[in-house]
């Protein structure tokens, strides 16, 4: 099976999701019940799976109400939002299975701390519910959920944490040649495209004597205007108001129609180009300002760089340790899709 640490790594249910407590139910589909996966004495049922990828499956569907996706992908995108959710549920489980061993053998010496449950439960009452227990209790019998539920799953997001602090050390190192090599390799990431300033002056054919109003503003540009002052008064294009600015803009960028983007990329800094003749209009653009590629020092980007390295050792530990974990355990998915 694929680890994937996504969601904080394995940190994802009740505190992850607490916001959504606070609106109607948003997954519109009505909730499955049965069984999804079992892991060792733990059941995943398909009810967790649609709580707790609410939020995504959301999104699935306000994309499909408003057309931005089809059905087709809808249902594409809700099965791998499925299975991922039952793979991360699968992984915490594991890693719980794995303490509840750890207790069962420490005579009684491995015991939780319930007080770090109840500060999490204040502070969440506190901090999304503006210090209201009523709103908070109404809140989760809205979701069909107990106190004791929410509880539940709080505490096992600290043992999930704690369990993951004492195998994965936090004192890890990534070493100068490791940060210099993944530089190297992706130099691209760090190094920023050509952009140019550019601002535009659009005149619709439509307008009565458009082609002697453009040759206008354009003699009155060579005599040295302002760029600025004539896009207010002349131009009749959305960015009027502003002088025609359309701020920096790189090669990549689809703000502009690409015969007018060409153009504007072949102009020199403070350089006007001449009327442009469009089917349905008459443009002039301005190179106001120019900046080209440029990559960021070493130096510059050296500490994301080696943050970056040290989270993807963090999971590889994670990701060894879990495995580890399964190949001990009973886990069967008697559901592996979600559709």
């Amino acid at each position: 099976m694929k680890i994937r640490w996504a969601l904080k790594g394995l940190l994802m249910t009740f505190l992850s999701f607490v916001g959504v407590y606070g609106q109607s139910p948003i997954h519109q589909q009505p909730v499955v019940t049965g069984v999804a996966a079992i892991v060792n004495d733990y059941v995943i049922t398909r009810a967790d799976i649609e709580r707790l990828a609410a939020a995504q499956f959301e999104d699935l569907a306000s994309a499909l109400r408003s057309r931005r996706i089809s059905i087709a992908e809808f249902n594409k995108n809700y099965q791998r939002t499925f299975d991922e959710t039952v793979d991360l549920i699968i992984n915490r489980k594991l890693i719980l299975s794995e303490f509840d061993r750890l207790k069962k053998n420490s005579n009684g010496q491995l015991e939780f701390p319930e007080k770090l449950v109840d500060q999490k439960v204040k502070d969440v009452i506190n901090n999304v519910y503006n210090g209201s227990r009523l709103d908070f209790i109404r809140t989760l019998t809205k979701q069909g959920m107990t106190l004791q539920e929410f509880k539940r799953g709080i505490r096992e997001d600290l043992t999930v944490e704690l369990m993951i602090n004492q195998h994965v050390s936090n004192e890890l190192t990534v070493s100068p040649q490791k940060i210099l090599d993944y530089y190297n390799r992706n130099r691209g990431r760090y190094t920023s495209k050509d952009q140019i300033k550019v601002r535009l002056i659009m005149i619709f054919k439509q307008t009565a004597g458009a082609a002697s109003v453009v040759s206008e503003v354009k003699n009155k540009l060579l005599d040295g205007a302002s760029f600025q002052e004539m896009a207010e008064v002349y131009s009749q294009g959305p960015r009027r108001s502003s002088g025609g600015d359309y701020g920096w803009i790189s090669v990549e960028d689809d703000v502009l129609q690409q015969e007018i983007k060409d153009v504007a990329f072949s102009l020199r800094k403070g350089e006007v180009s001449g009327i442009l003749d469009k089917p349905q209009a008459f443009f002039i653009v301005y190179c106001e300002d120019k900046k080209f590629a440029t990559t960021s020092p070493l130096a510059e980007v050296r500490g994301s760089i080696e943050n970056q390295l040290l989270e993807e050792e963090r999971n590889r530990l994670r990701e060894q340790w879990v495995n580890k974990l399964m190949k001990s355990a009973y886990v069967k998915k008697l559901q592996a899709t979600g559709k």
